[in-house]
């Protein structure tokens, strides 16, 4: 029995995620750290539905890359191609859209018709694959966010860090607070194309071992 005062998952509701996303989106605009339309967002939102969504006569399918089977039924609140994260701090019911995964996990519906022209973003495979490492670790995140740091972007473009070993050497020794916060460092993926199957798939991968 919870407590009183105390929230379940299924009392959290779908305006105030969003309003929820809003915030960070704000934040991350100010730090500069999703220029333009760079960096997206994405929350697992299934345990606030029904285990099965049926879709709408007119609901626009989405196909995936590929299946993804953890996935399955889950419910995703996303932010849209080609939208900006003061955009979404500003209007976030414009900005972003409900997914569902199918069933057969290798396809989506965007849900109801009150946001027509929004499109997830074209990051979905790199979101997906994420979620989909969470769910088979039993993570407990909820949330994947895609930021473009000008620090860590910048450093990555040096050659001598362009692997996981000497990069986390080099956050660990000018931040000794990174250690205790992310002792098993941040993860390095080589570069893929954005938006591509490949680039999820790695993302993937490394977020099976780190949380970065």
């Amino acid at each position: 029995m919870n407590k009183p005062g105390t929230r379940t998952e299924k009392s959290v509701s779908l305006t105030s995620a969003k309003i929820a996303v809003a915030r960070i989106a704000s934040y991350l605009w100010e730090k500069g750290w999703a220029e333009r339309n760079a960096g997206n967002i994405s929350v697992n939102m299934t345990g606030f539905f029904a285990a099965t969504k049926k879709p709408a006569s007119n609901a626009r399918f989405i196909p995936l890359s590929r299946a993804y089977p953890a996935l399955a039924n889950m419910s995703l609140l996303i932010s849209g191609t080609g939208t900006r994260m003061r955009n979404i701090a500003e209007r976030p019911g414009d900005n972003l859209c409900l997914i569902h995964i199918a069933p057969d996990a290798d396809r989506a519906f965007i849900a109801g018709t009150t946001m027509p022209t929004v499109k997830p973003t074209s990051e979905l495979p790199a979101h997906l694959a994420v979620h989909e490492a969470l769910a088979l670790r039993k993570g407990p995140q909820k949330v994947v966010i895609h930021t473009h740091p000008d620090a860590l972007v910048a450093l990555s473009h040096i050659a001598q860090y362009k692997n996981e070993s000497s990069l986390n050497a080099m956050l660990w020794s000018m931040h000794p607070e990174t250690i205790v916060v992310l002792p098993e460092g941040a993860g390095f993926v080589p570069y893929q194309t954005p938006g591509s199957a490949e680039l999820g798939a790695a993302t993937g991968e490394a977020l099976m071992h780190h949380r970065v």
